[in-house]
């Protein structure tokens, strides 16, 4: 974060001077149209914090295996989320609650070698339905099968069993076994209901085993099915690393079609294969890619970060390179006029390169979402590396976006050590899980299963948006209501001695954007304006006099939110 004055205004020739700043975010302005930048930290640095956590009690539990967001189903203001525990084989749901989330569990299914390691929802058939799904590697079946199992979830409950099961060996002929890389749930086509994409690096079909890698599609709509695919695109050449086979889904050219990204490794080199979204796909997708480009000599890797971090409404791809002639992070911009469908991705031709041989990219390609901007439009770029507070665990960093993408410097971190957590990675899955909290911002979701001694494992909520210490009653923390919540704004300390702080909802529609303070007199003491997403503001008032004074916050209309009382003390 960084410290911004907004304005200083004396009253009268000996009055003290006040000070009315803001906590906000860095956004890149930088016009140039290649940024290099060597990463350093913000001088006001925003530490995250964990609010919730679950730890294996023995070696081997390795929890935190799988996660992901889950659905809200009770429909109130917090969402839920899932992990897995790998040696119980058990996903278990949690519910989000204020002022964290439940640790106590409220639906469980037991579903061992999870594969993905995420959780998958959809909404296959269009209706007020919709599914988690859950992919299963059966190494223990003769011959070795996965299965996908679809829970339903409507009327504010989950199924305690699968009312749908993805079978192969038995539904599709000639049998097939396949080993899904990625399951991914997204409204291909325009038309009502998600359709479900797998992707297999590896078949074996009446006995022979193939490494030409094959995607599965399967239509939404009201006659969702999974005996069969709707549609297969079948690889052009085998790949040579099964398990490093992905799949990116995004309208990455911005004209409001899906688009799909296969990257895998083949004995001629690493490869990028798109195919664009038109009118009448994916079913009229071929098994020859629109665009194809060798990785190797490229801005690109294998595991790349897919978001909005320009705020342009379409997504971005960002990958870390260790083997470049200068290893580095390489941002491609969708808002620089260069079209996914021709840029080279060179090395020259990225908009935002970090320059960082030890900060990548984390496995999974996840990014920190929201967390810092309650408007929704600008992602944050997560990054991994050492920890410079403890040698044996990890540290995750977070770049927050603007209309230029992420520059060099990093406005927020993670290091588990820092938040009382026993040192260890606990950072090989990064998911953005919305605002399971109830403060309005968004958090996140991270786990590891190899943490601690011989894999305990554990899974954390990192809370995003400014902290408000309502358990520390010193504080005296006070809630202020606006017409749209009853807890839009919370201050603190009142009474105050040297300094106000000011934080406010993430999720308003009515965002604060000026503040004033007056006098008991009726005279301006201290006036400024914020961004409205950034989610705090101080007002510095050492050298004011004591007394009662008037807090009035206005919207981006000039209307006003609310008003308050504050006093201040010697």
């Amino acid at each position: 974060m960084t410290l911004t004055t907004l304005i200083r205004r004396s009253q009268g020739a000996t009055a003290a001077l006040v000070l009315l700043s803001v906590l906000q975010f860095t956004l890149s302005e930088l016009a140039s149209s290649q940024v290099v930048e060597e990463i350093r930290a913000n001088p006001e640095l925003w530490t995250l914090r964990s609010i919730w956590k679950v730890t294996g009690v023995n070696s081997g539990d390795r929890v935190g295996d799988a996660v992901g967001q889950f659905v809200n189903v009770d429909e109130d203001e917090y969402m839920d989320f899932i992990v897995h525990y790998g040696k119980e084989s058990t996903w278990r749901v949690y519910r989000g609650n204020s002022p964290k989330p439940d640790t106590v569990s409220y639906w469980e299914a037991v579903i061992s070698a999870p594969q993905p390691s995420y959780a998958v929802i959809g909404n296959f058939e269009g209706n007020e339905s919709r599914y988690f799904v859950s992919g299963q590697y059966r190494i223990q079946d003769d011959p070795d099968r996965y299965l996908l199992y679809f829970y339903r979830i409507a009327a504010g409950s989950i199924e305690s069993s699968p009312s749908k099961v993805l079978n192969p060996v038995e539904t599709i002929e000639p049998s097939v076994l396949i080993s899904a890389t990625d399951v991914i749930a997204e409204d291909m086509d325009g038309v009502v209901g998600d359709e479900l994409i797998l992707s297999t690096g590896i078949t074996v079909r009446e006995g022979v085993r193939s490494q030409v890698g094959e995607i599965w599609l399967y239509k939404g709509g009201a006659d969702f099915q999974v005996d069969q695919p709707t549609h297969v695109i079948v690889d052009e050449q085998a790949n040579t690393k099964e398990d490093e086979y992905r799949l990116y889904i995004a309208d990455f050219d911005g004209d409001s079609f899906a688009d799909l990204i296969l990257t895998a490794r083949y004995a001629d080199g690493s490869k990028l294969k798109l195919w664009f979204g038109r009118e009448g796909s994916p079913w009229n997708w071929t098994n020859t890619p629109d665009r194809t480009l060798f990785i190797d000599g490229l801005g690109l890797g294998r595991q790349l970060s897919v978001a909005d971090f320009d705020g342009d409404r379409i997504v971005d791809i960002a990958a870390s390179v260790g083997n470049a002639p200068e290893p580095r992070t390489y941002i491609y911009l969708s808002s620089k006029g260069k079209s996914v469908r021709d840029r080279s991705f060179n090395y020259s031709d990225a908009d935002v390169e970090l320059q960082s041989t030890q900060y990548q990219i984390p496995i999974g390609g996840g990014h920190g979402g929201y967390l810092a901007d309650s408007s929704g439009r600008y992602a944050m770029l997560g990054l991994i590396g050492p920890s410079k507070y403890d040698s044996h665990e990890a540290m995750l960093l977070l770049f927050g976006g603007g209309k230029n993408g992420p520059n060099g410097t990093w406005d927020a971190e993670y290091a588990p050590s820092r938040d009382g957590v026993t040192p260890g990675p606990v950072m090989q899955h990064i998911v953005p899980i919305g605002d399971c909290d109830g403060d309005g911002w968004s958090d996140l979701l991270l786990s590891d299963d190899d943490w601690y001694l011989f894999d305990h494992g554990i899974a954390m909520v990192i809370a995003g948006g400014p902290e408000i210490p309502t358990d520390d009653t010193t504080l005296s923390v006070r809630a202020i209501a606006t017409e749209e919540h009853r807890r839009a704004l919370h201050i603190w300390p009142n009474p105050m001695r040297d300094k106000l702080q000011i934080v406010w909802r993430g999720d308003l529609r009515r965002l604060p954007r000026r503040f004033t303070i007056h006098n008991a007199l009726g005279e301006l003491v201290a006036e400024g304006e914020v961004e409205p997403g950034v989610g705090a503001a101080r007002w510095e008032s050492r050298d004011t006099p004591s007394g009662l004074y008037l807090l009035t916050v206005y919207d981006s209309q000039g209307e006003v939110l609310a008003t308050t009382e504050v006093v201040k003390t010697e």
